[in-house]
């Protein structure tokens, strides 16, 4: 296409052949060139201008439309089933379908395809193409009320139903009632054709709707008797020919018999179906219908928990745990009942109209009015007896509940159901403790005891009393016995006693001491009576016994070194009364000033063996025969006489041994003097606690301990023998011995 241009010479003859394209023909030449004929041949003796014109070739489109709708393009539209429509060569067509009312576009087939509504095709060749349209569905919905169906349309419908159809298609249907029904109306959006049919265009979704109602069937009822009957639909009727009620065809009517008091139902007659008190009618045909009572009685019959009651072959089975039944009888029957208790129960006995009967497990009844009768059982009871040992409280509980309690020796059994658990609680009294269980309580270790009551039963809570503790101490030389076996000569004892014993102590008698108590709640010169009352087990009742020297009237007590001693007229002597007996402690001073026990004055000397030996003689001529009862030199009055106190530095005579009992030694007659004279009798000497030495004179010999040890010598001239003996390096005792005495 376009313009082009070319030189030739002059007087050149110039063909021009015109050729066309695809899809094009040759029209004409024009200007130098004229004619259809494709060539041209030119003489150039000019300028030439020449135009060979072309024109595209047509090609046809054959649209066919399907259905109820049109298709459109620029310019054109077609309505009717087929169009023909020529394009140039290889133009681009856009084609459009578009449905009528109710239809919808299905479709393309041929050059186009798909379902869009638009298609495009290039008209390079001859085209065919298809359009489809197809109908709108619209659903239309039956409905039935009643019995009955409908059918039309292709419809058979029972209730309900659906089915579609094309746009505005026209439905006719026709309604037909089931057996015993009769067909009523139709819905308002169906044209009536007949009584029973109807028609409508399905241009939208449809609902119609057949009303079909039951034909109606008559029931008699009539009762014979004392009784009323009620039924479906509320029938109610009580006596002789009841008033007819109809029912709707096919309904099941239910017929309830109930019998006045005194009476009872016996049967039915006419019913579809039955059972005791119940009739079933089938209102597909009228029915006559008959409900029979006759007199009766009811028994009832209560059983309390723990038996059961049965009757005499007639049915009666009242189980065990509360259970209620009963029965009816014809008037008058006779009905025997039996009451049996279950185990660990006991039966207790009737009442209500079986009361007559009392404790008998057979009642016997006369059924001639509605009666009642009721069994009453109870648990089996277990006694529990308590015993009490010693001072304590016993409380019983059930389910936390006090039951008894009881502080005696022997408590009044107490009895209790079978299975009960009792719990019991043992305490003490003040001042004392649980101490065990036995009996039916023996395995518990604690003061509770829970026992579960599946029979007779018995236990025993002991108790036994506090210990307090007694502690004596003495002080001194001396012997405290007392209650219970008690003893003691140490310095402190002790001893158990049970709480409030009152306990009586008893001191030794001294002739050269006294006692002073102290803790006693009683006492006496030589007695003392504590009780054991402590507040508490840990505190201790304690006693002390302290023997203090007594002295002569006129005298006091005092300590030379470490020697309790008697001080007379102020002044120590060798006289004075000494915790181990007669002794003499004056530290070496002068006897000057001091009297003998007889009053009579003592030489001016050394207390030396010769002034004991004179004051020997005084004492013997002058208190043995005229002061025998006296107390002379520190002696207790029950002696008939006493010796003189011998003395040396820093020593204390203490008893001997030998014939002379311990204690301050009291020569007994005349010839003891003798026996002391002649060395038959033998002094013993105690050293005092601070002496390193000991001198000792006897007969005018003088031993010395030293070493403190044993010392040993022997006079061969005299044939004394001396030993003195040491205490932890302390010389505490020499003695001296002649020819063996």
């Amino acid at each position: 296409s376009g313009t082009c241009t070319q030189d030739y010479d002059y007087g050149a003859s110039v063909t021009l052949t015109a050729t066309e394209a695809t899809g094009h023909d040759f029209e004409k030449w024009s200007g130098s060139c004229t004619g259809t004929s494709k060539t041209c041949t030119l003489e150039m003796t000019e300028a030439r201008t020449t135009t060979a014109t072309f024109k595209p070739e047509t090609r046809q489109l054959r649209l066919t439309i399907d259905g109820d709708g049109e298709v459109t393009t620029a310019g054109r539209e077609c309505t009717s089933r087929i169009c023909r429509w020529n394009y140039d060569y290889d133009t681009r067509v856009r084609l459009r379908a578009l449905p009528n009312r109710g239809q919808d576009f299905e479709e393309w087939t041929g050059a186009c395809s798909g379902s869009s509504r638009t298609c495009r095709v290039t008209m390079s060749e001859a085209r065919r193409v298809t359009a489809k349209f197809k109908p709108q569905k619209r659903t239309l919905t039956v409905e039935t009320e009643g019995s009955g169906k409908v059918f039309g349309g292709g419809i058979d419908c029972g209730t309900r139903c659906t089915r579609d159809f094309d746009y505005d298609t026209r439905v006719s249907l026709s309604a037909s009632a089931d057996k015993g029904h009769d067909f009523e109306k139709w819905s308002s959006n169906c044209r009536v054709t007949s009584p029973t049919s109807c028609s409508l265009y399905m241009d939208a979704d449809r609902t119609v709707k057949a009303t079909f109602k039951p034909e109606k069937r008559t029931l008699s009822v009539t009762i014979s008797g004392q009784g009323e009957v009620t039924g479906t639909g509320n029938f109610r009727c009580s006596s002789g020919t009841c008033p007819e009620k109809e029912y709707d065809y096919d309904t099941d009517v239910t017929l309830t018999a109930t019998a006045t008091s005194g009476h009872r139902f016996v049967s039915w007659d006419g019913c579809t179906s039955s059972t005791t008190n119940t009739c079933e009618v089938d209102m597909t045909a009228n029915h006559d219908v008959t409900a029979t009572f006759e007199p009766e009685w009811t028994l009832t019959v209560v059983v309390d928990e723990g038996g059961t009651v049965t009757g005499d072959g007639d049915g009666i089975n009242c189980g065990n745990g509360g259970s209620k039944c009963g029965k009816t009888y014809n008037h008058n029957a006779e009905v025997t009942l039996m009451a049996t208790e279950s185990d660990n129960y006991v039966f207790d006995g009737w009442k209500e109209d079986c009361e007559h009967a009392g404790t008998n497990k057979k009642c016997k009844l006369k059924m001639n009015t509605t009666k009642k009768a009721k069994a009453e059982f109870s648990l089996e009871q277990h006694s529990l007896s308590v015993k009490i040992e010693g001072n304590g409280t016993v409380t019983a509980k059930v389910n936390d509940v006090e039951s008894f309690k009881c502080s005696s020796a022997t408590c009044t059994p107490k009895k209790y159901d079978h299975g009960t658990m009792v719990t019991l609680k043992a305490v003490a009294d003040p001042n004392h403790d649980f101490d065990e269980w036995t009996g039916a309580c023996k395995d518990e270790t604690t003061d509770t005891c829970t026992l579960t009551m599946d029979a007779a039963k018995k236990t025993t809570a002991k108790f036994k009393i506090e210990i307090r503790t007694l502690s004596v101490k003495i002080t001194g030389n001396g012997t405290v016995t007392g209650t219970g076996d008690f003893s003691c000569s140490s310095d402190t004892c002790s001893k158990d006693y049970d709480y409030g014993t009152k306990v009586n102590l008893t001191a030794s008698e001294s002739t050269t001491h006294a006692v002073a108590w102290t803790g006693c709640d009683k006492k006496g010169t030589w007695t003392c009576e504590v009780t054991m009352d402590s507040n508490s087990v840990d505190d201790e009742e304690e006693v002390t016994a302290t023997y203090n020297l007594s002295c002569p009237s006129g005298c006091e007590a005092s300590t030379c070194g470490t020697t309790e001693v008697c001080e007379c007229d102020g002044a120590s002597c060798p006289y004075n009364y000494a915790r181990h007996g007669n002794c003499l402690a004056h530290g070496g001073r002068s006897c000057s000033g001091n009297t003998d026990g007889c009053g009579r004055s003592i030489r001016k000397t050394k207390c030396t063996v010769e002034a004991r030996e004179e004051l020997r003689d005084q004492a013997v001529d002058t208190c043995w025969y005229e002061h025998r009862d006296r107390s002379l030199f520190g002696c207790s009055h029950k002696q008939r006489i006493c010796r003189p106190d011998i003395t040396s530095v820093g020593c204390v005579y203490s008893p001997g041994s030998g014939p002379i009992d311990p204690g301050p030694i009291g020569l007994q007659d005349e010839e003891e003097w003798d026996d002391y004279e002649h060395g038959y009798i033998l002094p013993t000497f105690e050293c005092g606690a601070k002496a390193n030495t000991c001198d000792v004179e006897f007969e005018d010999e003088t031993v010395t301990t030293d070493d403190y040890g044993v010392v040993d010598k022997e006079d061969t001239n005299d044939e004394w023998r001396w030993e003195c003996h040491s205490d932890n390096g302390t010389v505490r005792q020499c003695s001296a011995s002649k020819d063996g005495g």
